[in-house]
Protein backbone atom coordinates (compact mmCIF):
# COMPACT_ATOMS: atom_id res chain seq x y z
CA UNK A 1 0.00 0.00 0.00
CA UNK A 2 3.03 2.27 -0.45
CA UNK A 3 1.88 4.36 -3.39
CA UNK A 4 2.96 7.89 -4.06
CA UNK A 5 1.98 10.65 -6.41
CA UNK A 6 3.94 13.75 -7.33
CA UNK A 7 2.66 17.07 -8.56
CA UNK A 8 4.47 20.26 -9.45
CA UNK A 9 3.06 23.11 -7.35
CA UNK A 10 4.01 26.77 -7.57
CA UNK A 11 6.63 26.17 -4.87
CA UNK A 12 8.10 22.67 -5.26
CA UNK A 13 7.52 19.01 -5.91
CA UNK A 14 5.02 17.58 -3.46
CA UNK A 15 4.62 13.87 -2.81
CA UNK A 16 1.49 12.35 -1.24
CA UNK A 17 2.12 9.15 0.71
CA UNK A 18 0.38 7.02 3.28
CA UNK A 19 1.07 8.22 6.81
CA UNK A 20 3.43 6.15 8.92
CA UNK A 21 3.87 5.90 12.70
CA UNK A 22 6.89 8.22 12.47
CA UNK A 23 4.54 10.97 11.20
CA UNK A 24 2.46 10.84 14.42
CA UNK A 25 4.12 13.77 16.19
CA UNK A 26 3.77 16.25 13.31
CA UNK A 27 0.21 15.05 12.61
CA UNK A 28 -0.63 15.62 16.29
CA UNK A 29 0.72 19.16 15.94
CA UNK A 30 -1.35 19.68 12.79
CA UNK A 31 -4.45 18.41 14.64
CA UNK A 32 -3.86 20.93 17.42
CA UNK A 33 -3.52 23.69 14.80
CA UNK A 34 -6.81 22.56 13.23
CA UNK A 35 -8.58 22.84 16.61
CA UNK A 36 -7.19 26.33 17.11
CA UNK A 37 -7.86 27.60 13.57
CA UNK A 38 -11.38 26.12 13.43
CA UNK A 39 -12.70 26.97 16.87
CA UNK A 40 -10.00 28.73 18.86
CA UNK A 41 -9.52 25.65 21.06
CA UNK A 42 -6.10 25.09 22.57
CA UNK A 43 -5.40 21.36 22.78
CA UNK A 44 -2.33 19.38 23.76
CA UNK A 45 -0.88 17.73 20.64
CA UNK A 46 0.67 14.82 22.61
CA UNK A 47 -2.54 12.81 23.21
CA UNK A 48 -3.54 13.50 19.62
CA UNK A 49 -0.18 12.17 18.42
CA UNK A 50 -0.66 9.04 20.55
CA UNK A 51 -4.10 8.39 19.05
CA UNK A 52 -2.76 9.00 15.55
CA UNK A 53 0.14 6.64 16.27
CA UNK A 54 -2.37 3.92 17.16
CA UNK A 55 -4.21 4.47 13.88
CA UNK A 56 -0.98 4.41 11.87
CA UNK A 57 0.43 1.34 13.67
CA UNK A 58 -1.98 -1.07 12.01
CA UNK A 59 -0.19 -4.34 11.35
CA UNK A 60 -1.88 -6.37 8.60
CA UNK A 61 0.16 -9.40 9.72
CA UNK A 62 -1.75 -9.54 13.03
CA UNK A 63 -4.64 -11.93 12.63
CA UNK A 64 -8.03 -10.37 13.21
CA UNK A 65 -6.75 -6.80 13.30
CA UNK A 66 -8.65 -4.45 11.01
CA UNK A 67 -7.59 -0.92 10.15
CA UNK A 68 -9.74 1.96 11.37
CA UNK A 69 -8.63 4.17 8.52
CA UNK A 70 -5.51 5.89 7.25
CA UNK A 71 -3.74 9.22 6.88
CA UNK A 72 -2.30 10.68 3.73
CA UNK A 73 0.52 13.17 4.15
CA UNK A 74 1.91 15.66 1.68
CA UNK A 75 5.61 16.24 1.88
CA UNK A 76 8.18 18.27 0.01
CA UNK A 77 11.08 16.74 -1.87
CA UNK A 78 13.08 17.31 1.35
CA UNK A 79 10.53 15.08 3.23
CA UNK A 80 9.07 18.04 5.16
CA UNK A 81 5.45 17.17 5.99
CA UNK A 82 3.28 20.11 4.94
CA UNK A 83 -0.25 18.73 4.86
CA UNK A 84 -2.47 15.83 5.73
CA UNK A 85 -5.91 14.26 5.54
CA UNK A 86 -7.31 11.49 7.73
CA UNK A 87 -9.84 8.97 6.49
CA UNK A 88 -11.77 6.68 8.82
CA UNK A 89 -14.21 4.01 7.77
CA UNK A 90 -17.90 4.09 8.64
CA UNK A 91 -20.22 1.22 7.84
CA UNK A 92 -23.54 2.52 6.60
CA UNK A 93 -26.33 -0.02 6.01
CA UNK A 94 -28.55 2.60 4.33
CA UNK A 95 -26.13 2.96 1.41
CA UNK A 96 -24.93 -0.65 1.61
CA UNK A 97 -21.25 -0.15 2.23
CA UNK A 98 -18.45 2.00 3.57
CA UNK A 99 -18.27 5.74 3.85
CA UNK A 100 -14.80 7.23 3.75
CA UNK A 101 -15.13 9.85 6.45
CA UNK A 102 -12.65 12.70 5.87
CA UNK A 103 -11.25 14.60 8.84
CA UNK A 104 -8.12 16.42 10.04
CA UNK A 105 -7.54 18.19 6.75
CA UNK A 106 -4.60 20.55 7.09
CA UNK A 107 -2.05 22.35 4.92
CA UNK A 108 0.65 24.58 6.43
CA UNK A 109 -0.16 28.25 5.77
CA UNK A 110 2.80 28.89 3.48
CA UNK A 111 1.70 26.00 1.22
CA UNK A 112 -1.99 26.94 0.93
CA UNK A 113 -3.40 27.87 -2.47
CA UNK A 114 -0.59 25.94 -4.19
CA UNK A 115 -2.54 22.78 -5.07
CA UNK A 116 -1.48 20.71 -2.05
CA UNK A 117 -5.03 20.20 -0.74
CA UNK A 118 -6.25 19.27 -4.23
CA UNK A 119 -3.52 16.69 -4.60
CA UNK A 120 -4.28 15.09 -1.22
CA UNK A 121 -8.03 15.11 -1.89
CA UNK A 122 -7.62 13.55 -5.34
CA UNK A 123 -5.44 10.79 -3.89
CA UNK A 124 -8.15 9.95 -1.33
CA UNK A 125 -10.77 10.04 -4.10
CA UNK A 126 -8.71 7.63 -6.21
CA UNK A 127 -8.32 5.23 -3.27
CA UNK A 128 -12.06 5.44 -2.48
CA UNK A 129 -13.07 4.84 -6.10
CA UNK A 130 -10.80 1.77 -6.24
CA UNK A 131 -12.35 0.31 -3.05
CA UNK A 132 -15.34 -1.77 -4.15
CA UNK A 133 -16.86 -1.44 -0.65
CA UNK A 134 -16.73 2.36 -0.58
CA UNK A 135 -19.97 4.03 -1.59
CA UNK A 136 -19.10 7.68 -0.90
CA UNK A 137 -16.80 10.15 0.82
CA UNK A 138 -18.20 12.41 3.52
CA UNK A 139 -17.01 15.11 5.90
CA UNK A 140 -18.29 17.70 8.33
CA UNK A 141 -17.74 21.40 7.70
CA UNK A 142 -18.50 24.16 10.19
CA UNK A 143 -21.58 26.10 9.02
CA UNK A 144 -19.70 29.41 8.84
CA UNK A 145 -16.62 28.02 7.06
CA UNK A 146 -17.42 29.28 3.57
CA UNK A 147 -13.82 28.87 2.37
CA UNK A 148 -13.88 25.14 3.15
CA UNK A 149 -17.33 24.69 1.63
CA UNK A 150 -16.15 26.31 -1.61
CA UNK A 151 -13.00 24.17 -1.69
CA UNK A 152 -14.95 20.92 -1.22
CA UNK A 153 -17.63 21.97 -3.71
CA UNK A 154 -14.90 22.61 -6.30
CA UNK A 155 -13.74 19.02 -5.67
CA UNK A 156 -17.20 17.69 -6.59
CA UNK A 157 -18.73 17.32 -3.13
CA UNK A 158 -22.25 18.50 -2.39
CA UNK A 159 -23.80 19.91 0.77
CA UNK A 160 -26.15 17.48 2.54
CA UNK A 161 -29.24 18.44 4.48
CA UNK A 162 -28.30 16.76 7.76
CA UNK A 163 -27.54 17.89 11.28
CA UNK A 164 -24.64 16.66 13.35
CA UNK A 165 -25.06 15.86 17.03
CA UNK A 166 -22.60 14.82 19.70
CA UNK A 167 -22.23 14.12 23.39
CA UNK A 168 -18.92 15.58 24.60
CA UNK A 169 -16.83 14.03 27.36
CA UNK A 170 -14.28 16.84 27.42
CA UNK A 171 -14.26 20.57 28.01
CA UNK A 172 -12.33 22.92 25.78
CA UNK A 173 -9.85 25.49 27.07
Amino acid sequence: METTEQTETKESNIEVIFGKPEHSEILGEFSAKIAYEAEGNIVDPKPLAEAIHNLLSFDPAKEGQKPLGFYLVAQTSEAKVIGCMMVTYQINPVIGGLIYSIDNVFVEKEYRKLGVFKQIFNKVKDIAEADKNCKCMRLFVEQENEIAKKAYTRMGMSILDVSAMQKSFISYH
